[in-house]
């Protein structure tokens, strides 16, 4: 009897009481005190008796451990999970008392022991985001952003859309992991309740013993606490697996957050080649300007030498105008003058051809009067 007793209590104490990555905070164990009336503290999660938090800093040398939610990495180390005592040594009095585990510091890596796996915090990867590993819309909306982005040759537009993107999908994440650990709260609650229970068939299996050690008929609750120690260690099971496939979700969500990260740090660097560029372009641009004002003042200051000029040669032009007018007016009167003179030379002309013709007729009429004399 002293024998059954010791190896149910030894497998109540080697069941793992390991913690979650996602409660800021690793698991503790606990060392209980020979005064059984005083309760420690227990776990925000799990439930089981732990240190007060308020010495983690002590303990860990000074050393703050951060969350998931602050960017940790966990690695699943495969181990083999120690084999629960099957034949302990003989006890004079069966005496109940927690395995004393070694408190973590922070120059290692920590280490959780949960059922046969180590959980190791990786700390190089810091303030990360969440993203779901499956095929998410996101790549594709980002990969549409991109193309829009490289069409239009707007990329500051394309990073906000894509932090906007990337801030979304972590606050969905975010949801969808905090209802998983209200599940698992939900879980460890009914958990809790079912090792309050067990505690009380513990207490009845203890009050059996000592019954059975002074004559009186104990009480049967061997099976019973089987069956539901059994039950426990199922859903504990069941917990640990939920809560490694919700890691391996978040392991497997660091690829497509370096991706994401890829990709804008190649937005990042065409931004800048199209920034260099267009302040290339910007300089030329200012020179041909600079040189187009230059040629536009000199081509203006042409212009207006020739205007002065045009103006110049209109005026010469108006004034040799006059002049010819005036030139003309003048050969006009002077034509008319020639023309009377000719027509008094034409009557003067007459006037001697008359005259002339009256003198020959009197020479003619003198000298037939002297032949007849």
């Amino acid at each position: 009897m002293h024998r059954l007793v010791g190896e149910l209590f030894s497998r109540l104490e080697g069941s793992p009481t390991s913690g979650c990555f996602l409660n800021s905070g690793s698991p503790r164990s606990r060392k209980m005190e020979d005064d059984p009336a005083v309760d420690p503290p227990r776990h925000p999660v799990y439930g089981y008796q732990c240190e007060p938090a308020a010495d983690t800093s002590a303990r860990s040398g000074g050393e703050d451990y951060k969350s998931a939610e602050e960017g940790e990495e966990f690695e699943i180390i495969e181990e083999r999970a120690p084999s629960p005592v099957t034949s302990p040594p003989p006890m004079p009095e069966p005496k109940l008392e927690a395995p004393f585990t070694p408190k973590p510091t922070m120059a290692n890596a920590e280490r959780l022991q949960n059922g046969g796996k180590t959980i190791q915090r990786i700390p190089e990867r810091q303030k990360t985001m969440v993203v779901s590993p499956a095929k998410s819309p996101s790549i594709t909306a980002v990969q549409d952003i991109f193309a829009k982005a490289k069409k239009d040759s707007n990329f500051e537009e394309a990073e906000r859309a894509v932090i906007s993107l990337m801030t979304s999908n972590e606050r969905l994440v975010a949801s969808a992991m905090a209802a998983k650990v209200e599940q698992l709260q939900a879980k460890y609650d009914q958990s809790k309740s079912d090792v309050l229970c067990l505690d009380h068939l513990v207490d009845n299996l203890r009050q059996g013993i000592v019954r059975a050690g002074k004559g009186v008929q104990p009480l049967h609750t061997d099976n019973a606490s089987s069956l539901k120690y059994d039950q426990l260690k199922v859903e504990h099971q069941q917990l640990q697996n939920e809560l490694k496939q919700l890691y391996d979700t978040y392991q497997n969500s660091f690829p497509y957050i370096d991706q994401l990260k890829s990709l804008i740090k190649d937005l990042k660097e065409q931004n800048e080649d199209w920034k260099k560029s267009h302040e290339v372009l910007n300089a030329d641009i200012a020179a041909v300007g600079e040189k187009y004002q230059h040629l536009l003042v000199h081509s203006q200051d042409k212009l207006n030498d020739a205007n002065d000029h045009v103006r110049k040669v209109e005026e010469r032009a108006e004034r040799d105008r006059l002049a010819l007018a005036t030139k003309q007016t003048a050969i006009d009167s002077l034509r008319g003058q020639l023309d009377a003179k000719v027509k008094e030379n034409q009557e003067l002309q007459d006037i001697c051809n008359a005259l002339m013709e009256k003198l020959n007729q009197q020479e003619d009429d003198g000298q037939s009067e002297m032949g007849s004399i």
